[in-house]
Parts: C-alpha cells; sequence; structure tokens
C-alpha cells in the first residue's frame, strides 16, 4: 500500500516543518503553497491522505475539500488550523473532514493523526482496484459495467475512479 501525502500551506517555513515531522511515515509528500495549487494537482494525482490549512490566499481549504468530495474521492482529508473555532469546526464536518488539528501542534499527535489517515486512504485505494479488478474480470458490455460503478458510488460503498471500466 502506497502512502502518499498532499500537504496544503501557504506557510513555506510551517509547510516544511510539516514535512519533516511526516517524512518518517509517508512514501510521498507532495507540496501546494495553496488551494488552487492543489485542485491543479489533485486533478491528476491520487493521495492516500491529505493535510490542509483553511485559510489561504487564492482557495481556502473548504474549498479543496469540497473540489475533492464534490469529485467523489473519499481520501482521508484532515485540516491543520490557527483558526479552531467553533464555526470552522461545524464546516469541517459538514464537507466530510475527517479529522481537525488546532495550531500550535503537537509533533507526535500529528504523526498519529497523519499515519492513521494515510493507512485508511490508502486501504481505500488498495479496496477500490480490486473492486475495478473485479468488475473488468466480468464478462459484461462496458454499459453494463460503467452501470455498477455508478450504483456503488450512489450507494456509496466506495467510490470508485473514473477510470474507464
Amino acid at each position: 500500500m502506497k502512502k502518499d501525502l498532499l500537504i496544503i500551506e501557504d506557510e513555506a517555513d510551517l509547510r516544511e516543518t510539516i514535512v519533516e515531522v511526516l517524512s518518517p511515515i509517508a512514501d510521498t509528500i507532495v507540496q501546494a503553497e495553496n488551494g488552487e495549487v492543489a485542485i491543479e494537482i489533485l486533478k491528476n494525482q491520487r493521495f492516500a491522505s491529505i493535510l490542509s490549512d483553511i485559510n489561504m490566499p487564492k482557495k481556502n481549504g473548504f474549498e479543496v475539500l469540497e473540489f475533492v468530495r464534490n469529485k467523489g474521492i473519499i481520501t482521508p482529508f484532515i485540516f491543520l488550523t490557527g483558526y479552531g473555532d467553533g464555526q470552522n469546526i461545524k464546516k469541517a464536518l459538514q464537507y466530510q473532514a475527517t479529522d481537525f488539528i488546532e495550531k500550535p501542534y503537537d509533533d507526535q499527535h500529528l504523526m498519529t493523526t497523519i499515519e492513521r489517515s494515510l493507512i485508511l486512504g490508502a486501504g481505500l485505494i488498495e479496496k477500490e482496484k480490486e473492486y475495478m479488478q473485479m468488475i473488468n474480470s466480468l464478462n459484461i458490455d462496458e454499459e453494463r459495467k460503467k452501470k455498477m460503478i455508478e450504483a456503488m458510488n450512489s450507494l456509496n460503498i466506495l467510490k470508485l475512479s473514473n477510470k474507464k471500466a
């Protein structure tokens, strides 16, 4: 299971510190300095987990999370923010964020939270691949395969990729 992590943080020094803390538990860490850059990355790459600040220039963390969920991706999404008020927590839950960590953070707590999310996310990606292989192995036409994927997605069993069945 590949445990790739996307870190979205506009403060370069903090982003580098987070990368140092989390590099022992992630296979690959990709960095984005704002939500706009993150969305461009997410159009082409899948991650086992996403760690994002909320308040950033261009696109904020909520906009990134909304993009991810609207795309049907169930990747664990954790907010790391200095703005841990009730309104932000409520909004994070509304958009199905996985967790919410307040700055300043404890390194061990951050590592434990992200490690759990990486394991969960990598497992979800593996399950998705298994389901796609199973569907592709069926002796049915492409239209039926597409309908099976749509049905599973609508039931939220697993948000399968939009790749051709």
